[in-house]
Order: C-alpha cells, then sequence, then structure tokens
C-alpha cells in the first residue's frame, strides 16, 4: 500500500516472517532477493499473499528439471505494481509448489497467489522474493516492515542507509481491552483474506454484513489479527465498545418496562389499602349489629 507520504509499504507475503537469506549470501556474494521459511505446521506448502494491489504480468510453469534462466525460478509468479517515483515496480514470487493466479490478472493486496514449494533451482523448500524497480532488483527489505528475525546472525539485512519503512507510531501502536474485533469496513477479497487468516489461528469469524466480527480470541491471536487488518488498511476495534452502543434500544425499552413496574406495584398498594379501609368498615358494621 501507499502511506500517507507516499512511500510503499509492501505487504510481507508469508504469515511467518524468517529470512534464511538475504540480498547478499553471508559470503558476500549478490543474491538480489529475500529467502523465507517455509516449513511450519508441519508442511512446507504455506499460503504465498500478493504484497500490494497490481496486475500479474508473469506466470511459470516449471518443466521439472531446469535450473538454468528463468526455469531457475521454477513455478513463478510476477505482478506488477502501480508505478513509484516514475518506475515500474514489480515483486516476484518464486520456488512455488503451486500458483492459483494467471496472467493479466487483477489481485488484492493480501491476496493469494500459490503456494510455498521447492522448484527450479532450489535446495530446500523456501520462498523466493524479490522488489523489482525500474527493471533493477532491489532490497526488498527496505520496502517492508521491520517484523522479521533471521534464521542465523549471519543473513544480511540491511545495507548502509537503509532500513525498514517508517510509519506513524498511531499506525503500528493500537490498543485494546477486548477479546474481540471489530475489522472493516471489508470488500469482497479483504472479507476472504481475514476469514482464512482467522481460520489459520483458530479465530472464530461472523459476517456482519460490511464488517467482520472476530473472537473471542487470545490476546496472541487477537494482536495478530490486528496487524492483518492495519495491513490491509482496514479499520479494527473493541468489539464490545460497539456492542454496548447497539444495545442503547434495548436498554431504553428496559427502562420503560421497569417504569411501567413501578406504576403497577403503587396500584396494587393504593388496592391494599382500600381493601383494609373496606375490611374495617365490614368489621365496625358487624360490632353495631351486635
Amino acid at each position: 500500500m501507499r502511506i500517507e507520504n507516499g512511500t510503499v509499504l509492501l505487504l510481507w507475503p508469508l504469515e511467518l516472517h524468517t529470512l534464511t537469506q538475504g540480498m547478499y549470501s553471508s559470503k558476500g556474494v549478490w543474491h538480489g532477493a529475500i529467502d523465507m521459511r517455509c516449513t511450519w505446521d508441519g508442511t512446507t506448502e504455506q499460503p504465498v499473499y500478493a504484497a500490494e494491489a497490481g496486475t500479474v504480468n508473469w506466470v511459470q510453469t516449471w518443466d521439472g528439471k531446469s535450473t538454468a534462466g528463468n526455469q531457475s525460478y521454477g513455478n513463478g509468479v510476477k505482478i506488477r505494481h502501480a508505478d513509484y517515483n516514475g518506475q515500474t515496480l514489480e515483486t516476484r514470487y518464486a520456488h512455488l509448489s503451486s500458483y492459483v493466479v494467471k496472467n493479466g490478472q487483477a489481485v488484492e493486496e493480501g491476496q493469494l497467489i500459490g503456494y510455498t514449494g521447492n522448484t527450479g533451482k532450489s535446495s530446500g523448500a523456501h520462498l523466493h522474493f524479490e522488489v523489482i524497480l525500474g527493471g533493477v532488483r532491489r532490497n526488498p527489505l527496505v520496502w517492508l516492515d521491520g517484523d522479521f528475525t533471521t534464521a542465523w546472525n549471519t543473513v544480511y539485512t540491511y545495507g548502509p542507509g537503509e532500513g525498514p519503512v517508517e510509519q506513524k507510531k498511531e499506525e503500528t501502536n493500537m490498543t485494546f481491552t477486548s477479546d474481540t474485533l471489530k475489522i472493516g469496513p471489508v470488500s469482497t477479497g479483504d472479507r476472504k483474506t481475514m476469514t482464512e487468516y482467522a481460520g489459520r489461528l483458530g479465530a472464530a469469524v461472523r459476517d456482519e454484513g460490511d464488517y467482520l466480527v472476530a473472537g473471542p480470541m487470545s490476546e496472541k491471536v487477537r494482536d495478530a489479527m490486528a496487524a492483518k487488518a492495519r495491513k490491509l488498511s482496514l479499520g479494527c476495534a473493541d468489539y464490545m465498545a460497539s456492542a454496548q452502543a447497539d444495545l442503547s434500544p434495548v436498554m431504553d425499552k428496559l427502562s420503560e418496562l421497569e417504569e411501567g413496574m413501578a406504576e403497577v406495584l403503587t396500584a396494587q398498594r393504593s388496592m391494599a389499602d382500600q381493601m383494609v379501609q373496606l375490611l374495617d368498615k365490614l368489621a365496625a358494621a358487624g360490632n353495631a349489629l351486635e
């Protein structure tokens, strides 16, 4: 997405941000991309998401044997994004086990485009992720936030003068008190992305028209859901606050019922007083007859 000052902030293409290799190897050999670990939850086939909205302008199906030229990427996808500073901006996702988009297809930020794998020139399952500006591969880490770890302390991260995309504090610091979040308004694509993400985290989600309500969930899952919503530029707030506001008509009705019950009790007390007076009169009349 483009943040307020026009800077591009890309979405991490994997849920787990663990780097196994940076733009340069530990020996200083140029790599031109970052490699990301994809082995967790007992599988190496993890969902891969579009780092920003754009149009798919290259897909490749690996021939199953070649490791030279473009075939070294194995199964791969490249997306053309909106220009940045007058230059073309693209991202490439390689070594996939499979892809689910086609050339010329428009995709939204965070949309599923494929699954990680071990195709092409690859010695093990991982995601190879490139950022290409004006036809030149750049360090992807300077287009992402700083939320990552490295598999080894020798993994190259930033060069001199480089660093993660800076964001406003209010964009990164969000405070919640409820275990349930209201997210949105959401588009069809956002709804699908957030629902699938919640499912992987084990969080329940229900659809409330333009909004999704996620939870109840643990604090860790809640914060992960909020971070995902923020990266998709979606609103996110405690659901309890909005739920209380929605209950105001019900509370008004209860107040009316309480007032009605008070009137009934007053009437009952009046009738009881009248009955006592009548009984007193009857007793007096009985005494007079004697």
